[in-house]
């Protein structure tokens, strides 16, 4: 038998997906809100995981599977809480039921994951921020179904945000940094924006960008296409005798972020003579070759 091979070229789109962090509270917000939710395409396996614990919150007796999905965990122990599902039981990967779970929530280890044994209550918590950011954004969109005041107040005078504390706990003083570095960096977004410019170090290695979606020739046989949200401003620019320079623009300094980092992930650096996506500016750690270890 004879094979005959044909040169040829392989074109496509890669779609970057959107921010799981967001992902997570925004089906947790539709829920509660009685509206469906549709999930992206190839959505990430935690994200399904919340979806389908969701679900359960409506089953009798439920087992709900977090697989290895500490976020899954963490945002729904306090939603299932709040709503008196004291019947539900949480279940995973025996790597995600060994880790510890911050705050006294009542929790009991049984043979099938964590129990629940009592409903959320008001009050005053205590949970370290910089542990767990996840749970208490569980307990943030958990305890406004209950009877009880807020933790953080956040003020507007004038063109001026002032973030206090009623107390020095350290879950307040916790929160308090955090919500007031997340106020920041919107604020940042809105008025001066984030930027990241990331360089192409190959030969023959080119950028175009044609409106949300940039086409990148990283050395491979074919081309590859990303297809960026719509939050991200991108352009590509090839001077003389330069490398290309893919500049992306937004206000989201999370999504951003995100992105350049799957940008980079198509080919990165490669550390005995760089070649390969990386950040204007990184310090890269090379190695020498094998001419030079052998002098």
């Amino acid at each position: 038998m004879k094979l005959l091979l044909t040169p040829s070229s392989l074109r496509g789109t890669v779609t970057v997906p959107p921010s799981k962090s967001l992902l997570h509270r925004e089906l947790i917000c539709r829920f509660l809100a009685g509206q469906v939710t549709e999930l992206p395409p190839h959505a990430a396996q935690d994200v399904l995981a919340t979806y389908r614990g969701l679900a359960c919150l409506t089953a009798p007796a439920p087992l709900v599977d977090c697989g290895d999905s500490g976020s899954t965990l963490r945002f729904l122990l306090p939603l299932f809480m709040a709503l008196g599902r004291t019947d539900a039981v949480f279940t995973g990967s025996d790597r995600l039921l060994s880790r510890p779970i911050p705050g006294d929530l009542g929790l009991r280890r049984t043979e099938q994951g964590l129990a629940l044994t009592r409903p959320l209550t008001a009050g005053h918590w205590s949970l370290p921020g910089d542990e767990t950011s996840q749970l208490i954004s569980g307990m943030l969109l958990a305890l406004p179904l209950l009877p009880g005041d807020s933790d953080i107040t956040v003020t507007v005078e004038g063109n001026e945000v002032h973030v206090a504390r009623p107390t020095d706990q350290p879950r307040h003083r916790s929160m308090h940094g955090l919500y007031r570095a997340l106020i920041h960096n919107m604020v940042v977004g809105v008025s001066k924006g984030y930027e990241i410019k990331q360089e192409l170090v190959g030969v023959g290695f080119k950028a175009e960008a044609k409106g949300q979606i940039l086409e990148l020739s990283l050395g491979y046989s074919h081309d590859i296409f990303v297809q960026l949200p719509p939050e991200i401003k991108v352009e590509a620019v090839t001077e003389k005798k330069g490398n290309p320079i893919v500049t992306l623009k937004s206000i989201d300094k999370q999504l951003i972020g995100q992105v350049a980092a799957k940008i980079r992930s198509l080919r990165k650096p490669e550390p005995y003579k760089g070649k390969g996506i990386k950040f204007v500016g990184e310090q890269l750690r090379r190695k020498a070759g094998k001419s030079a270890n052998a002098k």
